[in-house]
């Protein structure tokens, strides 16, 4: 496709996610003639960053419901007082 625009001489490298499909296509890219190898893959730090602060927040989640989100029940079984 490079070659096909007259572009293949202007792009250094491509910036992608961390997705294992993005993986397979540098692979796959590896193996053509005149075309981007591993080593002219950036990964993309903001949505590692991103996937990163979600597993690490994901413990926190249940004090985060809102209160239409709650259930009412919980405290039931508890005697009045």
């Amino acid at each position: 496709m490079l070659i096909r625009f007259g572009i293949e001489q202007k792009i250094l490298m491509f910036n992608g996610d961390n997705a294992t499909s993005n993986d397979k296509q540098t692979s796959e890219l590896a193996k053509l003639p005149n075309s981007f190898e591993e080593a002219n893959r950036a990964r993309c730090f903001s949505h590692t960053l991103q996937l990163s602060a979600k597993s690490l927040l994901q413990p926190f989640n249940s004090a985060l419901e809102k209160p239409s989100e709650m259930q009412d029940d919980k405290f039931d079984d508890l005697p009045e007082l």
